[in-house]
This record gives structure tokens, C-alpha cells and sequence, in this order.
């Protein structure tokens, strides 16, 4: 855990000179940092994924999507056409879905269980926003993002770093010199497969997407 948390340090370092050395090499410009916080429902396209390791047999029998938390930080580069930008920054997020299923507790009797698949990513993005409409206050952008992610749980049964895509259509309203409050709905799928291997031979793959709604800063 000590070594982990060392490797995501260094990677938030890094991530943030990148920001501060982009932010200098294009001052004359009108570059911008973005922090969004929001949450996101999401689920699997493919069901039914075990992922519950037990000694005894465990037998989901409904998954269902589950609401959690999302948070971003982006910065953003003016281009030589004054729509479009190039937009790269870091995150963390958590995925999963809520279970129904059935559970043997080593008898030949089987019980009811609940549950919910939880797991925590550190994302990175690079893309780029093109601004559909524009108004001296008013700002409507469509951004799309590639979307690798680290996975930061402790198990072997998921890929450490599968790659997703995330679509943005932002709101913005300029409140002051400089200053924007966002609104953005999203949609985020899976490129690949999350998982890397599978607990038993009927489960599905797990392969995520959610849609989801931040509100933000502009800066």
C-alpha cells in the first residue's frame, strides 16, 4: 500500500508540472483550469459478472446500476482557432453496480444476499472541446476525452489499466472577469474489458459505462 501511494504521488506531481508548464508556454493565450465534481450512475453491459470471491458457492442472480462520486481536474488549451481546445487533466472516480443473488452457507441451504461492487480509478484524460455556441456569458461545448484509468484495488481479478472514452457537453456562464460556473452531463464507456481474469467459467466480462453530471469551475 506504502509503494502504491508513493507511485500515485509522483503521478499527481508530474501530472501538475505538465499543467504549470503548459499554463506558461501558452500565457498570451486564454487558458483555463477546470475542477468538476458530480457524481455518475453506472453498470455493465455485460451481465452477469461474479466478483465475489468466496469459500462457498455464490450465485448472483441481478445486477443493477449504482450511483457514485466522480471528480476531475483539467486543464485547458487555446488553439490557433478560437472553438477549439485541447483539454488533458487527472481524476478519480468509483464504479460498480448494485447485486441480488444467492449464497450457500456450506449446508445444502441456500440464503439471499445484497451488495455492491465498488472499485476506485484514478483517470487521466486527453481530448479536445469545440464550442457549439458562444455568447459573450453563455458557452455550450461538446468535448470528448480518451479516458485510461489506474486501477487502484487490491485484487488480481481486474486489468491495472483498462481504457475507457468520456463525451462532455458543458454548460457554461461566465459570473465574473475570468470566472465560469459549469454544468456537465456525460456519458463514459469502456474500450476495453475491466476485468483480467474471471472467477468461474459462466460469468461475463465486466465492462463498464455510466452517465453522469459534474458542476464545476472555470478559471
Amino acid at each position: 500500500n506504502m509503494m502504491k501511494f508513493k507511485v500515485l504521488t509522483k503521478i499527481l506531481h508530474l501530472a501538475f508540472l505538465t499543467m504549470l508548464s503548459s499554463a506558461s508556454y501558452g500565457q498570451n493565450r486564454k487558458n483555463s483550469f477546470i475542477i468538476n465534481l458530480g457524481f455518475h450512475q453506472t453498470d455493465t453491459y455485460q451481465k452477469l459478472f461474479y466478483n465475489l470471491d468466496n469459500t462457498e458457492p455464490i450465485y448472483p442472480t441481478k445486477q443493477l446500476s449504482a450511483a457514485f462520486f466522480d471528480v476531475n481536474f483539467l486543464y485547458s488549451i487555446q488553439t490557433k482557432n478560437p472553438k477549439l481546445k485541447c483539454i488533458f487533466g487527472v481524476g478519480f472516480n468509483q464504479k460498480g453496480f448494485g447485486e441480488n443473488g444467492m449464497a450457500s452457507d456450506g449446508s445444502p441451504n441456500y440464503y439471499s444476499y445484497v451488495s455492491k461492487l465498488k472499485n476506485t480509478y484514478l483517470s487521466f484524460y486527453g481530448g479536445l472541446s469545440y464550442d457549439l455556441y458562444s455568447r459573450s456569458k453563455t458557452r455550450i461545448t461538446i468535448v470528448q476525452l480518451l479516458n485510461p484509468e489506474i486501477d487502484l484495488n487490491n485484487t488480481d481479478l481486474y486489468k491495472k489499466v483498462p481504457f475507457a472514452t468520456r463525451t462532455n457537453l458543458t454548460f457554461a456562464r461566465k459570473v465574473a472577469d475570468n470566472f465560469s460556473l459549469l454544468l456537465t452531463p456525460y456519458f463514459q464507456t469502456a474500450l476495453t474489458k475491466y476485468n483480467k481474469t474471471k472467477l468461474a467459467n459462466s460469468s461475463s466480462n465486466y465492462v463498464p459505462y455510466g452517465f453522469g453530471l459534474n458542476f464545476g469551475l472555470l478559471f
